[in-house]
C-alpha cells in the first residue's frame, strides 16, 4: 500500500496540514479522487516562475468584498467566477456556483458547480442534491457528483449541523466512484473514500472566521489492461479568520495548502516500484484592511508560499523530476470609488521567488531566483450591494512587460 512519507514533520507538511483558491467554504471535496484518465499521476499543466504572482492576482479578492457577515456566508446562493491568463496560451480559473431552491416540505434541491485546481491537475466538478431539514439548527443530505460516465460517479451523504444566522458547518461522506462495476479499465483493490468538513461562524462586531478540509482516503486502483496498481491519498484545506482591530481596521489571516501522495506499481509477483510522487504545498498569509466612511479602503498584506513536488523513478532516474518554490510576496490594494457604481481598484504584488526545477538531477529552464511582480489598475462596475464586475489589464513588474488579462464576477442571491 501507499508510503506515508508526507506525514514527516517538515514545517510546509505541518502547514498545509494546518489547513486553493480564494479562501471559502465548499459544497464539493477538492481532494476526492477525479480518475486515472482526468488527473494522471504528475501534475500536468505548466506553473512557470510567475504562475502563482499570475493566479494569485487573479483570484485572491480585496478584503472588502466580503466585508459584510452576509457577504461572508459561503453557503448561501451566489455566483463567484475568477479566471484570467497565467501564460500565452493558458488560464487559470477558480470559480463557484452554488444554487439552492426550497421546494417545500423542509426540501431544498441543489446545484453546485466548481472550477478549480489542485497540484495534479485543473478540474471541474457538477453536483445535484437534496438537503432534508430535522430541525431549525440541522440537517442531513446526499449529492451526486460526475458525468454521464457511470463508471466515475460519487456519491455523498452527510450533515448540517449548528445552523445559526450566524453559521453553520458540514460533514460529508464521499463514495468515490461508487458503481465500480461498470468499468472495463479499473478495478479497486482498495475502495476509495473522501470525508469532508466545511463551515462558517462569525457576527459583524467580532471575529469570523471559515474552513474547508477534503480528504481522499488511502485506496489502490488496478488497470485492468496492465495490470499496473495506482494507490494515492490526498488532503486539501483552507481557511480564514477575519479579527476586528478597531472600528476601521481588520485584520485577515489565511491558509491554504495541499498533500498528496501517490505510488504505480509494476504487474509483478513482488509489486516493483515504478514511480513515487509526494507533493505538498503551503501558503501563508496575513492582511490589514482599514475601512474608511469616503469608500477609500486601503489593505497591505503578506503571504509566503511553498511547494515541494518529488517525482521518483528508481528504474529510471533520469526521468527522476524535483521541484521546489519558495515565494515571498508583499501586497497592497486600494479602492478608489468615483460614485456608487464605477471604482477603481489598483494593486500591486511584489517579492521573492526562488524555484528550482530539475528532472534527472539536471537544471531546467525553470531555474530562477530573483525579483517578481505584478500590477494592475482593475475597474470595478457595481450592479448592487450584492453584485459586482471587475477587469483587470495587468503588468509585470520585473519584465516590464504586459502581464495579461482578467475577469472577476461575484453576486449573492
Amino acid at each position: 500500500m501507499i508510503n506515508r512519507k508526507h506525514l514527516r514533520a517538515d514545517p510546509l507538511a505541518l502547514l498545509a496540514v494546518a489547513l486553493s483558491a480564494p479562501a471559502s467554504a465548499q459544497f464539493m471535496n477538492r481532494a476526492v479522487y477525479l480518475g486515472f484518465e482526468e488527473e494522471g499521476f504528475r501534475r500536468d499543466f505548466r506553473q512557470d516562475r510567475e504562475y502563482f504572482v499570475d493566479r494569485y492576482a487573479i483570484i485572491d479578492q480585496p478584503p472588502w468584498w466580503r466585508g459584510t457577515p452576509e457577504a461572508f456566508h459561503p453557503f448561501q446562493n451566489r455566483l463567484s467566477l475568477a479566471g484570467g491568463s497565467v501564460s500565452s496560451d493558458e488560464l487559470s480559473l477558480e470559480s463557484t456556483v452554488n444554487l439552492g431552491v426550497d421546494v417545500g416540505r423542509g426540501v431544498t434541491v441543489r446545484a453546485n458547480y466548481l472550477a478549480s485546481e489542485h497540484q495534479t491537475t485543473r478540474f471541474t466538478r457538477f453536483a445535484v442534491g437534496m438537503d432534508f431539514r430535522t430541525s431549525e439548527s440541522s440537517s442531513f443530505f446526499f449529492q451526486l457528483e460526475g458525468d454521464a460516465g457511470k463508471d466515475r460517479a460519487d456519491g455523498s451523504l452527510g450533515v448540517e449541523f449548528l445552523r445559526s444566522d450566524h453559521g453553520a458547518h458540514r460533514l460529508m461522506f464521499t463514495a468515490v466512484d461508487w458503481s465500480t462495476g461498470k468499468s472495463d479499465v479499473f478495478e479497486y483493490d482498495d475502495k476509495p473514500y473522501g470525508v469532508m468538513l466545511s463551515g462558517y461562524r462569525g457576527r459583524a462586531d467580532g471575529v469570523r472566521f471559515l474552513y474547508d478540509l477534503g480528504v481522499q482516503l488511502p485506496f489502490q486502483e488496478r488497470l485492468i489492461g496492465t495490470g499496473e496498481t495506482f494507490a494515492m491519498d490526498r488532503t486539501i484545506g483552507l481557511a480564514e479568520v477575519r479579527v476586528p482591530v478597531s472600528d476601521e481596521d481588520e485584520l485577515v489571516l489565511g491558509f491554504d495548502g495541499e498533500l498528496n501522495s501517490k505510488e504505480l506499481r509494476q504487474p509483478d509477483a513482488v509489486s516493483i516500484l515504478r514511480e513515487d510522487g509526494d507533493v505538498q504545498r503551503g501558503r501563508l498569509r496575513a492582511e490589514w484592511w482599514r475601512r474608511r466612511d469616503s469608500g477609500y479602503d486601503t489593505s497591505f498584506g503578506l503571504w509566503l508560499h511553498g511547494i515541494d513536488e518529488d517525482y521518483v523513478r528508481p528504474n529510471d532516474p533520469a526521468e527522476t523530476r524535483r521541484v521546489r518554490r519558495r515565494e515571498a510576496m508583499f501586497t497592497g490594494r486600494v479602492r478608489v470609488p468615483f460614485n456608487p457604481t464605477w471604482s477603481v481598484e489598483p494593486y500591486v504584488i511584489a517579492g521573492h521567488v526562488d524555484l528550482t526545477d530539475r528532472l534527472g538531477g539536471q537544471t531546467g529552464e525553470l531555474d530562477f531566483e530573483g525579483f517578481q511582480g505584478q500590477a494592475g489598475i482593475p475597474i470595478r462596475y457595481t450592479f448592487s450591494d450584492f453584485a459586482l464586475v471587475r477587469l483587470d489589464l495587468s503588468m509585470l513588474l520585473d519584465l516590464f512587460a504586459f502581464g495579461g488579462g482578467a475577469v472577476q464576477v461575484e453576486a449573492r442571491f
